[in-house]
């Protein structure tokens, strides 16, 4: 016990012998130390905790040019190597690699002569888990630990728990350090990280954390798509343990769910990304985590949603003792051209929704996708924008409207809308058309389609996918191939120009184009032309 107190003390006390005699009284004692081995351990890890005030002086002292340095101010500089030094504008020892490679070649010295504190290396340790902005140096302790932890590890007679941490995880100090970890995460063991945490305190906000997520997601990422999609919720458990990685780890699981060869809604992950980036709808707003992601994996949650408002509104209706499912399913048929959804709803749903616990959960995470509706408490409606129309679905009367953008003098951002026919109202319409433009009475979905056709809205799945022009033969030469291929587009075209009433015109026979004129650039019929080839003139349509 003796032995214990007097090593405490001289640990302790700023006044006492240099640390460097700390070596002449661990060998003395090598009985004791090894019977008392938990005690040791803890004086380790007090003496590290209480040494931060002088490890700074000391960085300070070194990187300032101080001549006068003590043989143990070097010890202590290995505690504070990432350590800002405000005296010296938030200057780093890792940041100034003269100085970073000095102490270095200074400690691999006491190395070699067997005169390294074992302390000193748990304060470098420490520190190559702390760096967060200098790469390079992290390179260079991370290659300083690897060729010299085993020299340090040899020599010691005790080791604390931190130490054979290390020894038995020298993949830590590797350019790879997370593989294996994720791996095994991947398996279904995470016990061996959970150790490593306890047993060499890495901090929260160490780059390891981040290394670890982003390993994790790759080897996910690496798996077939039903594999992927089965390993999300453990993926999306394991971010939400590690917060600061959640807009990373996210990012590459929507791309990756994006690159799936069915893209249907995942529920858990569309709920996530919500809870964590808030609605897509809100894309354009500053400082939007949704702005980080492509395109097309941002339209793909931003039709999950769509889609979920869609079924929402519906499935209300039908607690409600409304149920229209024909009318759902006749929307589904657009979703993946829906690029914006709001519902509004009258107080007797508003009223329903915030009694029941799940839909009021989804209320709040939703908010900005719902409105109220002023007057007739019984009325709701679904607003939807489909190209550059919005059209407004109400529920059990008032039938369908829809108004081509900017036509409407209703704002559908508002916290309040109004559903009569007078200006600003989302019944607006009337007072022209006379009647809705979409009526539901029986057979109304043949005429709907027809209506939405007019206007260019196709349903989903009649918007061709780019045509595939086969390979010609051997025997065929570039001009005939080109030729086959011009002539097949002249022909789709004139098919769709009858299909949606669109005038073309064949120059071919005075060596001129073949105009197909839509003189408009965007939505699926466009679409579908440009796959075919065609260039887009404005003011006149499409040419090949």
């Amino acid at each position: 016990m003796l032995v214990l107190e007097s090593l405490k003390q001289c640990l302790l006390d700023e006044s006492s012998k240099k640390l460097n005699d700390l070596v002449r009284v661990l060998t003395s004692h090598k009985y004791h130390l090894q019977t008392k081995g938990k005690e040791i351990g803890d004086i380790y890890k007090q003496v590290a905790q209480q040494k931060s005030r002088e490890a700074y002086e000391a960085a300070y002292k070194y990187l300032a040019g101080d001549l006068n340095l003590a043989p143990h101010d070097y010890d202590l500089i290995a505690f504070a190597l990432s350590e800002p030094i405000t005296e010296l504008s938030g200057l780093k020892v890792v940041s100034d690699g003269k100085k970073l490679n000095e102490l270095l070649s200074r400690y691999s010295k006491e190395i070699d002569r067997g005169e390294f504190w074992e302390l000193t290396c748990l304060g470098v340790l420490q520190s190559y888990f702390q760096i967060s902005d200098v790469d390079n140096a992290l390179d260079v302790l991370r290659e300083f630990l690897s060729k010299k932890f085993k020299r340090i590890y040899d020599s010691c007679d005790f080791k604390p728990v931190w130490m054979e941490a290390l020894n038995k995880n020298q993949q830590l100090l590797s350019k790879d350090p997370c593989a294996i970890y994720a791996i095994e995460w991947l398996n279904g063991n995470d016990d061996r990280v959970s150790q490593i945490k306890s047993d060499i305190k890495i901090p929260e906000n160490s780059w390891f954390w981040k290394e670890l997520v982003f390993s994790c997601v790759k080897e996910t990422t690496k798996l077939n798509d039903f594999s992927f999609k089965e390993s999300i919720p453990k993926l999306l458990a394991f971010l939400r343990q590690h917060p600061a990685e959640i807009d990373d780890g996210l990012k590459f699981t929507l791309e990756r769910y994006r690159n799936c060869s069915d893209v249907i809604v995942n529920n858990e992950l569309k709920d996530f990304a919500v809870e964590q980036w808030h609605s897509p709808r809100l894309r354009v707003a500053a400082g939007s985590k949704w702005r980080h992601i492509d395109d097309s994996t941002w339209k793909m949650v931003l039709g999950w949603v769509n889609e979920a408002n869609l079924r929402l509104f519906f499935q209300i209706l039908k607690q409600r003792g409304i149920a229209d499912k024909d009318r759902l399913d006749f929307w589904l048929k657009y979703i993946n051209q829906v690029s914006w959804t709001k519902l509004v709803l009258g107080g007797e749903t508003d009223s329903y929704l915030k009694r029941n616990k799940g839909l009021a959960d989804l209320y709040e995470k939703e908010k900005a996708s719902f409105s109220r509706l002023l007057s007739k408490g019984d009325l709701d409606a679904f607003i939807m924008q489909i190209q550059n129309y919005l059209i407004v679905e109400f529920s059990t009367e008032g039938g369908c409207y829809i108004y081509k953008e900017g036509s409407n003098s209703f704002d559908p951002d508002a916290d309040f809308l109004d559903p009569s026919t007078n200006k600003g109202g989302l019944r607006e319409r009337r007072k022209t058309s006379r009647s809705p433009d979409i009526i539901h009475a029986p057979g109304w979905q043949s005429r709907a389609t027809d209506k939405l056709m007019s206007l260019m809205i196709l349903p989903d799945e009649e918007i061709l996918p780019k045509k595939a022009i086969r390979a010609p033969t051997v025997a065929a030469t570039t001009q005939d191939t080109t030729t086959i291929q011009f002539e097949d587009a002249c022909r789709q075209a004139s098919i769709l120009a009858k299909k949606f009433g669109i005038k073309t015109e064949d120059l071919k026979y005075k060596k001129g184009n073949y105009w197909f004129y839509l003189d408009r650039d965007i939505g699926p019929l466009a679409l579908q032309i440009k796959q075919l080839g065609f260039q887009y003139r404005p003011g006149k349509g499409w040419w090949i």
